[in-house]
C-alpha cells in the first residue's frame, strides 16, 4: 500500500513471543473505507490511537489462558494423589490456587474495565 513502510519485520522480545512485533512507518496513507476496523461510528477515521484495540484483544486472550490454567490446575489437584491424599488437601497447594484465581479475576477486571473506557472513548493517563 503506498505510504506503508516496514522499519523493521520482526523485532526481538523477552516475551509474548506468539505474536510478531514489528516496527512500520505510515506517510499519508489512504486506508479504503472497506479496511477501516471496527463497526461504523465506532472507529473515527484518522485515529491512529485506536491501535490500542490490538492489545486489548491480546489481553483478552491472555485471560483466557489464565482461567484455563485455573481450571486445569483444580482439576489435576482434585485427582492427583500423593500420601494418600489429592494435592488439593494439601494447604500449600490451595493456596497457590487461591493465588492463581485472584490473578485470573484481577486480569478479567482489568480486561473489562479497559474495553469500557475505550468503548466510552476515554483516555487513560
Amino acid at each position: 500500500m503506498p505510504g506503508f513502510t516496514i522499519l523493521e519485520a520482526r523485532m526481538p522480545k523477552m516475551g509474548i513471543r506468539g505474536t510478531a512485533t514489528g516496527r512500520f512507518a505510515l506517510r499519508d496513507v489512504k486506508v479504503p473505507k472497506e479496511n477501516i476496523l471496527g463497526a461504523a461510528g465506532q472507529r473515527p477515521e484518522g485515529r491512529a490511537d485506536r491501535a490500542g484495540f490490538w492489545s486489548d484483544t491480546f489481553r483478552r486472550c491472555c485471560t483466557g489462558a489464565a482461567k484455563t490454567c485455573l481450571r486445569l490446575a483444580v482439576e489435576h489437584a482434585n485427582t492427583r494423589k500423593q500420601f494418600n491424599k489429592t494435592l488439593g488437601e494439601f494447604h500449600l497447594v490451595k493456596k497457590k490456587i487461591a493465588r492463581i484465581a485472584a490473578d485470573a479475576y484481577a486480569m478479567e477486571a482489568m480486561t473489562t474495565i479497559t474495553a469500557s473506557l475505550i468503548d466510552a472513548d476515554s483516555k487513560i493517563t
